[in-house]
């Protein structure tokens, strides 16, 4: 008699600890549910310059190492400055500074491999409306505040994510295996 109370009371807790899995699952919100496959999510873009000079940051989180093949693993957050001079000399050196939520962060702007472009991949994410970054080449600084280019009627990314989920719901399903993106 005693075995079978004792039986009972795990197959309750068994069905209990479904339960609770399935709910507390289902609690997740649109962009948790897909976390394991978005390998890059940017929450801000940030525009500044002066004359021919155009700076930008991008600011989000992305896994790491970075490679689009549908799963995403050790998301972390970023922030990348993006200087495109007047004039692209690969061979010119680029210092910068930038003030990330009142963090200051600073190195070198490395050459894109492909694009007329200098860059630099800070391990910090941006929350605020702005992000100044002094740019120093030659000896000579130039300081950008960079302003970020969302309004109030934009979407944010979970509308985004839900919007695309419907409208490119065939899409993706070609791209599904076994359930898996």
């Amino acid at each position: 008699m005693r075995y079978k109370k004792v039986c009972a009371l795990w197959a309750v807790c068994a069905v209990f600890t479904v339960f609770s899995l399935f709910y507390l699952t289902a609690c997740k919100s649109a962009l948790e549910k897909y976390d394991a496959q978005i390998s890059e999510l940017r929450t801000n873009v940030y525009s500044g310059g002066a004359g021919n000079v155009k700076v930008t940051a991008i600011t989000g989180k992305r896994e790491n190492p970075y490679i689009l093949d549908g799963h995403a693993a050790g998301a972390r957050v970023f922030t990348l400055i993006t200087l495109q001079p007047a004039e692209y000399v690969a061979a010119k050196t680029y210092a910068y500074t930038a003030n990330i939520d009142g963090k200051e962060y600073s190195g070198e702007l490395l050459p894109h491999p492909f694009g007329k472009t200098f860059s630099a991949d800070i391990n910090a994410r941006c929350a605020s409306d702005t992000v100044v970054c002094r740019i120093t080449e030659g000896g000579e600084t130039v300081e950008y505040s960079l302003k970020s280019v969302k309004t109030p009627d934009m979407i944010d990314e979970v509308k985004a994510l839900e919007i695309a989920r419907v409208r490119l719901k065939k899409q993706i399903k070609t791209f599904e295996a076994g359930g898996r993106l």
